[in-house]
């Protein structure tokens, strides 16, 4: 039986199980940068950015929890307004 070429994948089983409950958690992870780190400091994995980046955008699924940017100049006033009156429409 021929072997399929390529490399063996360096996060699989218990590892992915677990980065999988961290992304779906509510907490998540801020950066791909912060999972490399949490990969290395957890498992002693040296994953490269690139990989991490790979398999969790598109092998996973997942976004990382990070919020849009607002305005300072915002008046909370304003955005108390819309909220009540875009249900109404």
């Amino acid at each position: 039986m021929k072997k399929p070429p390529g490399q063996e994948p360096k996060i699989k089983g218990e590892v992915l199980e677990s980065l999988k409950t961290q992304l779906n958690s509510s907490a998540g992870f801020a950066s791909y940068k912060e999972i490399v780190s949490w990969l290395n400091d957890n498992y002693g994995l040296d994953v490269s950015y690139r990989m991490v980046h790979y398999l969790v955008r598109y092998k996973l699924g997942c976004k990382l929890k990070v919020p849009r940017r607002c305005s300072v100049k915002q008046d909370p006033q304003a955005i108390e307004t819309f909220k009540k009156t875009l249900h109404k429409q």
